[in-house]
């Protein structure tokens, strides 16, 4: 019995020496691991990859319109430096106009624009001013010596074309909208009657804003330019009016008449409407909406997008 016990005890003596061991061990550990590094001293805890991730930061990129239109579908590359040999980020701008992208760069680093639509004016390539860069394209108008081809849509800036009237004279597009804010074109034919009902309310709302804008009555059926005279006699209508050729319908892609075109002050084709307005008050909306004074940049897809505007 005695000897059972004298082995019991120094069972126990040989575990409790085990125990305090592997406390110490662990102790010893955990301060080799720890004894340079506190929480009122994070930065001790920052390796080489988190150091270079710091550095890393968001960068926007946008793209309008001179107008304040957000411009899609612009390709935009980042370069490094001029020498374009190592590309940091390529993307398409979205429905905002923007590129973003994360990334370690400096102020040599450069932007390239590529699939830019005709018309629109840009450098060879731009830098980035911080965390925002914002570029802003002017327009001009398409110079084309042949239309036979050409076809253009909402969006598109036009070609510079010419229109002669009735009375001979010769209007530029170009030269028109250096003193104009929108030009107005509506097409139309002798025998249609929806444009015969349509014109009083047209022409009552270009007497209001003839300061402000032109309108261009483009006839692409009756070539006669006496039948076109007759006509702005008997019905008392005041805007330029005359034939115009063939090309315009496959142009604009003329699929009713009288058919209305808003060209803005940039140049741009922003509102197409197929189909008879017999409204005054709408017209004048819609050139309100374009010859006034805050105007911005758009693509108009309704008359209704037009009037919740001016409300």
């Amino acid at each position: 019995m005695v000897r059972h016990m004298s082995i019991k005890k120094i069972v126990v003596g040989l575990l409790l020496i085990l125990s305090t061991a592997l406390i110490i061990f662990t102790a010893s550990c955990d301060n080799d691991t720890g004894s340079d590094i506190s929480d009122d001293n994070p930065s001790n805890t920052v390796g080489p990859t988190d150091s270079i991730e710091s550095e890393r930061k968001l960068y926007t990129v946008k793209v309008f319109s001179e107008g304040g239109m957000a411009l899609t579908d612009i390709e935009v590359f980042i370069y490094t430096d001029n020498t374009l040999k190592e590309l940091v980020w390529v993307a398409k701008t979205n429905s905002e106009g923007a590129v973003s992208f994360t990334d370690s760069i400096n102020a040599n680093a450069v932007i390239l624009l590529k699939n830019v639509p005709s018309g629109y004016e840009y450098k060879n390539e731009y830098h980035i001013e911080g965390a925002i860069t914002t570029i802003k394209l002017s327009t001009a108008l398409i110079k084309l010596e042949d239309m036979s081809a050409q076809s253009f849509k909402k969006g598109d800036i036009i070609c510079d074309f010419q229109f002669k009237d009735t009375d001979g004279v010769i209007h530029k597009v170009s030269e028109v909208l250096k003193s104009n804010k929108a030009v107005v074109l509506n097409f139309w034919y002798k025998n249609c009657m929806p444009c015969k009902m349509e014109f009083p309310h047209l022409s009552a709302a270009y007497d209001k804003y003839s300061d402000k804008l032109e309108l261009f009555a483009m006839n692409p059926i009756d070539s006669s330019a006496q039948v076109i005279a007759d006509y702005k006699r008997d019905n008392n209508l005041s805007f330029p009016m005359g034939a115009c050729n063939f090309n315009f319908e496959s142009m604009f892609n003329l699929r009713a008449y009288p058919t209305t075109i808003v060209i803005d002050r940039y140049g741009m084709i922003s509102f197409i409407y197929s189909g008879t307005i017999p409204d005054t008050e709408i017209f004048s909306s819609i050139f309100d909406y374009y010859t006034k004074d805050d105007y911005v940049q758009s693509i108009v897809n309704s008359v209704d997008d037009i009037l919740r505007k001016t409300d």
